[in-house]
């Protein structure tokens, strides 16, 4: 697989974080079994202990916002921009539900930002 493949895009996220896929089990584990927005908060937590500095709140049309004012994945992101999508598609896979990039940092704004339908994928 070629650099940007993304095989090698998930194992240089992996080396950036230095990190193995059971660390993500406990975030896994938290959001099981939960209403979406006690899934969103303990993602909130989760991404904060993991260096994102995440904030959360509910929109007043039901959808959710979770923002990242701090980014730990920013240096391997600029060179592979796919590590923003592979963050998307966990956010994605844990919570359920549908996740839209609003803004990242990588294209020059303050904080990286999702918006979180309410309906399932």
């Amino acid at each position: 697989a070629g650099r940007g493949s993304p095989a090698a895009v998930v194992r240089a996220f992996r080396r950036s974080q230095s990190i193995t896929p059971d660390a993500y089990l406990p975030l896994a584990e938290a959001v099981v079994d939960r209403s979406l927005e006690e899934r969103m908060r303990r993602l909130a937590v989760a991404q904060s202990e993991r260096g994102f500095l995440a904030d959360w709140k509910r929109n007043d049309d039901g959808s959710f916002l979770i923002e990242f004012r701090h980014c730990p994945i920013r240096t391997i992101a600029g060179r592979y921009p796919q590590a923003c999508e592979c963050e998307r598609a966990m956010m994605e896979g844990l919570l359920g539900v549908g996740v839209a990039t609003e803004t990242r940092m990588l294209d020059g704004h303050p904080t990286c930002c999702y918006r979180i339908a309410t309906n399932r994928r």
